[in-house]
């Protein structure tokens, strides 16, 4: 009822009340409501529209309209009673400020395991805005629900903008099929995956047939969570299944298993068009790759595509996709070599062709030390190579392998932003380690001090602290704030306003956490 009475009113005002005369919904099954609506004054219709609207946005928040303007026999059953206890208000009252800060995902985050760990919920009067942010930070669900208590699911049953979500409230897999679209599967079975990889692997087979192709897709990709041995099954159906994007989902993950048809077959393919010589004395030994004379049209099972190849002639474009669906790992197996050595010894002839094939394989496979070989090979090269590398690697990199690239690269006097440095910054988990905090603060304060009067740069360098802020040591937020002290007065100083206040409402949160006037 309510999802199509407010699409009725959002319809009308994006219309305007002057080319559409004003009609108002009707609701059968809430006549005090839909009474309440015509008894508004329609001589004037943009009062009339606004009155509605805040009518029925509160019925949507409470779950019910308020006033008792729902037929009796439409009332829904209670929520359950209350076990858990609320969290104290000094602790809850920071919700409502970390909701607005421009990283509201990470610090709604950090403060709902606050009170997840306490084992304590939020006053009912916070979870309507605390669901609505869970509807663009579908991760944070699953914490939503338990700090939530009997209201959250009850509220999540009522409400239609928030029923999607529901699945992610319940404890463990669902037994009964949620359906969904594409995004809300995908969010929802890589939460089952880190729940219970088996049952949710069960789940989505019974139900992965009858769905359409976008959504197979999606839950696929979710596959990649707790992904083992135990999914072969289900991928290999994947692999032939009849929608492209089905398959081209399916087979990388397959790849990754490893030991079954799919990747034995290319493997075998690329062993018959490889040789390596090792010469004695002073000559370099070398890797060649001969071009495959023809395509396979077995190939296609394996998403591979036989026309296009971003400039590449036909035979080169089907050998870096063949070199993309095999790990490095097993090149270095194969011929005992180092991935820095298997760097150096490629032909010249075909180099800048594997190479690049081996980018795509080192993702695809999540080859810690292929992407270390390549990111040191890039170091004499520049910020934008080493940006480059690691806006592909960052996800599977190591904090200490992030930390060593970030402070190499804060060393440097570009003015290069390392952005895709900053973002991997989520390896480190909730936050930086304590001496590392230490050390990024004050090198970055350093950089920032010496920035030109650039808007752009000034733009940029902003944003890493607003990226930095959320994730200093709690042991650090006081220093880190007198640092941006220094700063107030400088060009960059009005643009740090978002990271001052991400870094005061951490340090009050672990202040009421710890009890403690000062964490530093």
């Amino acid at each position: 009822m309510t999802t199509s009475a407010w699409q009725q009113l959002v319809t009308q005002a994006l219309l305007g009340t002057a080319r559409q005369p004003l009609q108002l919904p009707l609701m059968p099954d809430a006549p005090r409501l839909s009474e309440q609506f015509q008894a508004f004054d329609t001589a004037q219709p943009e009062r009339a529209l606004l009155d509605a609207a805040a009518l029925l946005h509160h019925y949507r928040l409470a779950g019910q309209p308020p006033f008792g303007l729902l037929a009796e026999e439409a009332l829904p059953t209670p929520p359950e009673a209350e076990s858990q206890p609320l969290t104290p208000p000094s602790l809850s009252a920071l919700l409502p400020r970390a909701i607005v800060l421009p990283q509201a995902g990470h610090a709604v985050d950090e403060l709902l395991q606050a009170v997840s760990a306490r084992g304590e919920r939020l006053p009912p009067q916070l979870i309507p805005a605390l669901f609505d942010l869970c509807r663009s930070h579908a991760q944070l669900w699953p914490l939503a629900a338990r700090v939530s208590g009997t209201l959250g699911p009850w509220l999540a049953r009522i409400n239609p903008e928030w029923a999607g979500l529901l699945p992610r409230a319940e404890n463990g897999v669902p037994e009964s099929w949620p359906g969904g679209t594409p995004t809300q599967l995908r969010a929802m079975a890589e939460i089952w995956r880190g729940h219970d990889p088996a049952a949710a692997r069960e789940l989505i087979a019974r139900f992965f047939a009858g769905e359409r192709a976008p959504q197979r897709t999606a839950l696929v990709e979710a596959l990649r969570v707790g992904l083992s041995r135990d999914d072969q099954q289900l991928l290999e159906q994947a692999a032939t299944d009849r929608s492209g994007t089905v398959v081209t989902a399916a087979v990388p993950l397959l790849l990754r298993l490893g030991g079954n048809q799919t990747s034995a077959s290319i493997e075998q393919a690329l062993v018959a068009l490889t040789s390596y010589e090792q010469k004695d004395g002073t000559a370099k030994p070398c890797l060649r790759f001969e071009l495959p004379q023809q395509f396979d049209p077995a190939w296609k099972r394996f998403g591979m595509v036989e026309k296009g190849g971003g400039g590449l002639g036909a035979r080169t474009w089907w050998l870096k996709q063949l070199l993309c669906f095999v790990s490095p790992a097993f090149w270095r197996n194969r011929f005992n070599l180092t991935s820095q050595e298997l760097l150096d010894v490629v032909d010249k002839g075909i180099r800048v062709v594997v190479i690049k094939a081996w980018r795509e394989a080192a993702v695809l496979f999540e080859d810690r030390e292929h992407a270390l070989a390549e990111l040191k090979r890039q170091e004499s090269r520049g910020v934008a190579d080493i940006r480059n590398l690691v806006s592909r690697y960052h996800h599977f990199l190591h904090g200490p392998d992030i930390e060593s690239l970030i402070l190499q690269q804060l060393d440097t006097q570009s003015n290069e932003l390392p952005k895709d440095l900053l973002d991997s910054f989520s390896n480190f988990g909730a936050t930086f380690p304590d001496g590392f905090s230490e050390t990024i603060s004050q090198k970055l304060i350093e950089r920032l001090s010496a920035l030109p009067r650039d808007v752009e740069l000034i733009y940029r360098w902003s944003g890493a602290m607003d990226v930095v802020a959320p994730r200093i040591h709690p042991r650090h937020l006081t220093a880190f704030l007198n640092l941006l002290d220094t700063l107030e007065q400088s060009p960059i100083g009005p643009r740090l306003q978002d990271a001052r206040s991400h870094a005061h409402f951490r340090l009050d949160l672990h202040k009421e956490l710890t009890h403690d006037p000062d964490p530093a």
